[in-house]
């Protein structure tokens, strides 16, 4: 993996962020945003609003700006909460996300829009 720009160690202590193969790639992009979202994201339905949002909450500043970075490439409009959390809220843009992007937290799950 070190061939391929990775580090060792810990991601937040190194502030490892996306290789940029994978930022420049937009099928590598959308794995990357699923794989993100899987492990350090959450899908939030709001009772309040009767919406459903994508939240990504990571303590890694470069990663974050990355992520936010490949979702704004692939028109995604994630919002800043603050630095270490960014959630979509556009109710197009988080149908177009979990079809397009999959992630496997929204797989055998009904989702009515």
């Amino acid at each position: 993996m070190i061939d391929f720009g990775l580090k060792r160690g810990d991601k937040i202590v190194n502030q490892l962020g996306v290789p940029a193969w994978v930022k420049e790639n937009e099928k590598y992009s959308k794995r990357c945003l699923r794989g993100l979202v899987d492990t350090d994201g959450s899908i939030i339905f709001s009772k309040r609003d009767k919406q459903i949002s994508i939240n990504f909450t990571n303590h890694n500043y470069q990663l974050m700006q990355d992520f936010k970075e490949i979702a704004l490439k692939l028109n995604y409009h994630f919002a800043k909460a603050n630095w270490r959390n960014t959630r979509l809220y556009r109710k197009e843009e988080v149908a177009r996300f979990i079809n397009d992007i999959k992630p496997f937290k929204t797989r055998g799950r009904s989702i009515a829009w």
